[in-house]
Formats: C-alpha cells, sequence, structure tokens
C-alpha cells in the first residue's frame, strides 16, 4: 500500500486512497482447516471464505484484529460488528472472515489458519488493528476501514456504499474492455478509449479499475505516433489532457507521465501539473525520490497558477509534510503548509495536518 502522510502511513479506503493496486491472493497459502468460527458467521480459511463468495456470488469482507488486547477492535466489535444491524446488512454482500493477531502484531499461532493470516496480512498491507478490508471474491482488495466514530448505521452505511460502487465497477470495466477489444473501426476504437479514460477518471484510484490503466496509457501512445506526423488538433489535444488526468487520479503516475503533463500544460491551466505532481506525492514509496517533487512542486508554486484548490491543497499539504519531517525544514514546511491550508481543503485529515505544520 502506498505511504499517505494524510492517514498516517495507511490507506484508510483504497477505493480514494493512494497506491490502491488489486491483490490477487494465492489460493494455497497453507492447509490449515477451520472453516467457520463458533458464532457461525465469520469464516477463519480466507479460501473456503472466497469459495464461498464466488458460489454465492458475494464479496469479502475480513476483520483483521487483535482479540483481549486491542481496545479499539472492542468498540468496533460493540458498536458495529456484533450488532444486527451489521448481521443483516452484511449477510447479503459478504461473506465474513476473522483474521486474530496478538500484541505483537503476529498471527495467532493457538488459531486456525495462522499462516494464511500472516499471509493474507501482509499482501493487503495491514499495518494496525482493527483493520476491514473488502475484497472481490478473486482476493483483489478494493477498501479497507479502521474504528470510525459514528455507530453501526453509519459504518454499515459506508461499507454498502463501498460494496455498491464495486459492484457497479465489476459490471462497467468489463464492458469497456470488451468495447476495446471488438472495435470494428478506428471511430469505434476511439469511443471505447475515451470511455475508457471517463471510467478511470471517475473510479479514481480503485483497484477494480487498474485494468484500464494501459488502456488509457496506449491512448498517449497512439498520440505520440500522430504528433510526429503533424500538430494534435484540437480534440487529440483534448483526449490526450483527459488521459493525463485519468492516470493522475488513478494514481498510475511516473516520471514519463509528470514530463508530460508540464509539457502539455506548462501554465497549469487545465491542471495537468498540478494533478501528475499530486498523484506523485501520493504514491511515495522511497523518501528520496519526494527532493525532485518537492523542488518542481515549490518551482510551480511560483509560476503557475492553481488549477483546483483542492488537488492544490492536497499536493501542497503533502509537499509541507515531507519537507518537515524528511528535509528537516520546518519554516518552509510552515510556510507551504499556510499555503495550502489557505486554499480552503474540505478534508479533514488533511486540515488538521496542515493547522499543525502552520503551527494553528
Amino acid at each position: 500500500t502506498g505511504f499517505s502522510p494524510r492517514l498516517g502511513g495507511l490507506t484508510a479506503d483504497l477505493n480514494g486512497g493512494p497506491g490502491a493496486l488489486p491483490v490477487p491472493l494465492a489460493t494455497a497459502m497453507g492447509q490449515e482447516e477451520a472453516p467457520v468460527t463458533s458464532d457461525g458467521r465469520w469464516y477463519a480459511d480466507i479460501d473456503e471464505a472466497r469459495r464461498v463468495a464466488a458460489a454465492e456470488g458475494k464479496h469479502v469482507l475480513v476483520n483483521f484484529t487483535g482479540t483481549g488486547w486491542c481496545s479499539w477492535c472492542k468498540r468496533l466489535d460493540a458498536e458495529v460488528l456484533l450488532t444486527a444491524q451489521f448481521g443483516e446488512a452484511a449477510a447479503s454482500r459478504f461473506i465474513l472472515v476473522k483474521a486474530d493477531f496478538d500484541a505483537e502484531g503476529n498471527a495467532r499461532t493457538d488459531l486456525p489458519c495462522a499462516a494464511k493470516n500472516e499471509s493474507l496480512k501482509a499482501a493487503l498491507g495491514v499495518r494496525g488493528f482493527p483493520r476491514i478490508v473488502l475484497m472481490t471474491s478473486d482476493g483483489t482488495g478494493y477498501a479497507e476501514l479502521g474504528y470510525e466514530r459514528g455507530g453501526t448505521g453509519r459504518y454499515v452505511d459506508k461499507l454498502t456504499g463501498l460494496h455498491a460502487k464495486a459492484r457497479g465497477l465489476e459490471v462497467a470495466v468489463p464492458k469497456v474492455t470488451a468495447a476495446i477489444a471488438g472495435a470494428k473501426s478506428s471511430q469505434e476504437a476511439l469511443a471505447a478509449a475515451d470511455a475508457a479514460a471517463k471510467l478511470l477518471t471517475d473510479a479514481g484510484p480503485h483497484a477494480l479499475v487498474r485494468p484500464l490503466v494501459p488502456m488509457v496509457q496506449a491512448t498517449l501512445t497512439s498520440l505520440d505516433s500522430a504528433r510526429l506526423g503533424a500538430e494534435l488538433t484540437a480534440e487529440q489535444s483534448e483526449r490526450e489532457a483527459k488521459a493525463i488526468l485519468a492516470l493522475s487520479g488513478a494514481n498510475a503516475v511516473d516520471d514519463a507521465l509528470i514530463d508530460r503533463a508540464f509539457r502539455v500544460d506548462p501554465e497549469n491551466k487545465a491542471g495537468l501539473p498540478e494533478a501528475a505532481l499530486a498523484a506523485a506525492m501520493r504514491t511515495i514509496t522511497d523518501p528520496e525520490s519526494v527532493d525532485p517533487l518537492i523542488e518542481r512542486a515549490e518551482t510551480m508554486l511560483t509560476t503557475v497558477i492553481v488549477h483546483d484548490r483542492q488537488v492544490a491543497a492536497q499536493l501542497y499539504g503533502d509537499c509541507a509534510y515531507w519537507i518537515k519531517n524528511w528535509q528537516q525544514d520546518a519554516e518552509r514546511a510552515r510556510m507551504m503548509a499556510s499555503f495550502a491550508l489557505g486554499l480552503g481543503p474540505t478534508d479533514e485529515n488533511l486540515r488538521s495536518m496542515l493547522k499543525t505544520l502552520a503551527g494553528h
């Protein structure tokens, strides 16, 4: 899972968080047998749960917990997971799995499926408890939540919303990929490629739209070929901009895409450099790679306009975090955070972090 300074290093929701990638899990991570826990609702074996989910047309909900020692896990159990409202809502959507860990973060060996639980935790990048992970029956993790205040109703509403979105994407993505594969003319191919970019833009960094990334990247490759012979038409230029924004929103960004965004939109009038840099900052995995990104962001801050205040607030807020904690420059971080705060970020986690960095 990608690092997000705004969320303390963990993606709170793979549906909109950083570095969300499909996580196909091996179906043979051990041979322990324990199909269901004592209450009859929670499976202990992830492989068995996935088989049942596939047979019943459901998704899988995994509860990474620490029974007996984790106070927040106990609160989540009492306020949500053990309630009748949760049980009724989950029954038609999810097969439930409970993966129990000790206070050191190791799978409990006195319970079944310890080896599988350890592998599952590593594959999904789980680093804290409690952690609720939603996945398809094929093992693609697409959202995660921790403990949240608000009680059962609010929690269930969030889970059902995440499930509904994933279900919609399970239908929409294959349609788009089939349209691209079955295109019989250049016009059909362009229309399908445009549909892929739109769906990727609408879904953001959702694991279930990752298959569309190479298709949108192919659009840029085809535009490179077109550019060799002549200037791009207005329609082609618009298609290029949409593809860059779609890939940035999906966190599918690299140095080449960032360079392209600056080249195509040097004044940030369409927000391409802003979006590409923000995506790069969201997906930092190696702190040493952050320095050139901060340098570009600081240059952009003094030379171009802000296009999208929310995207810019996230970009400059993440920069402020890294300037303070990696570059060890509190004053530069304070100035950057103050600027980001002035953009009016609506994200509560971001706003709280910025206030701290700005000394408010």
